[in-house]
C-alpha cells in the first residue's frame, strides 16, 4: 500500500513481530557465541573462565545483550502499542 508522497504504509504489528524476531535470533548467536569465546581462549593457551556463562560479565557481551534487549522491548512495544 503506497501513500501519497509515495512512501509504504508499514503496519506495526508486522514491524514489531519482524523486530521481535530479529531480536531472539540475536539472543541466540549472543549465546552460542559465549561458548565461541570460550573455545577461542582456551584455544590461545591463555587463561580462561571454566563456564561459558562467565563470559557474561564481559564489557562487550553486556553492550551486545543490551542492545538485544532494546529490539526486543521496541518489538513488543510496536505490537503492544494501542493507537
Amino acid at each position: 500500500m503506497l501513500t501519497k508522497n509515495g512512501g509504504f504504509i508499514v503496519n506495526r504489528k508486522y514491524l514489531g513481530t519482524i523486530f521481535i524476531l530479529v531480536g531472539l535470533c540475536k539472543l541466540s548467536f549472543e549465546i552460542y557465541g559465549l561458548k565461541v569465546l570460550q573455545l577461542l581462549d582456551k584455544a590461545s593457551q591463555t587463561s580462561y573462565w571454566s563456564s561459558a556463562w562467565r563470559y557474561f560479565g564481559e564489557f562487550p557481551v553486556v553492550v551486545s545483550f543490551l542492545i538485544t534487549l532494546c529490539i526486543l522491548i521496541a518489538g513488543l512495544v510496536l505490537i503492544i502499542h494501542k493507537e
